[in-house]
């Protein structure tokens, strides 16, 4: 495991190694580098490995050594405001999902979670996690809600309140409807 060994020194190898990771990250995104690896030095690195089949020694071993780690009140912001992420999940140090957390102990739910992850003041783009490209997914929780809060894609909810309709915000500004039934049925208008 080469690339392993590479994030685990010190040197100048390491150093430029991380600024072309940081660059591939900023042009083809963090989904397409877990997918296809990159390449450092005419060698190939694999930043994830899929499920490998039943069977499979080498594969099984290689997707043993996918390393997912959480971070909880991650501090993002490169100004003095110390703005941080409820949640964060990497995998291999890359990130994979963002997440604003709420509960009815704060007197809060998710439209207040998708109001701050949609607002240009506290979530500014300039902002590594919040550029195009560098995260997966960002979802809003709630005590019964999860919905993802991505401008590019279609919401997926999952709401344990049945048959409640939540209206929020999507990352587009345009108000969504998504109700949810026992069933986990979604039905969204524009």
């Amino acid at each position: 495991m080469a690339d392993e060994r590479l994030l685990e020194s010190d040197d100048p190898t390491r150093q430029k190694f991380l600024a072309g990771l940081e660059k591939e990250i900023g042009t083809r995104g963090v989904i397409d580098l877990n997918g296809r690896g990159t390449k450092f030095d005419h060698h190939d690195i694999e930043l994830f490995y899929g499920t490998p089949s039943p069977g499979n020694a080498k594969p099984a071993e290689l997707f043993a050594g996918n390393r997912f780690s959480i971070t909880r009140q991650l501090r993002y912001s490169l100004d003095e405001s110390g703005r941080s992420l409820d949640l964060e999940i990497f995998i291999k140090r890359l990130p994979i999902a963002i997440f604003e957390l709420r509960n009815n102990l704060t007197i809060q739910d998710i439209d207040d979670a998708v109001a701050q992850d949609s607002d240009p003041q506290q979530r500014n783009p300039k902002e590594r996690p919040f550029a195009f490209g560098r995260c997966i997914v960002h979802f809003a929780i709630d005590d019964g809600l999860i919905i993802d809060v991505l401008k590019y894609y279609t919401p997926v909810a999952s709401d344990h309140r049945l048959s409640k309709t939540i209206r929020c915000s999507i990352g587009n500004g345009r108000k969504r409807s998504i109700a949810s039934t026992s069933n986990a049925t979604i039905t969204r208008s524009a």
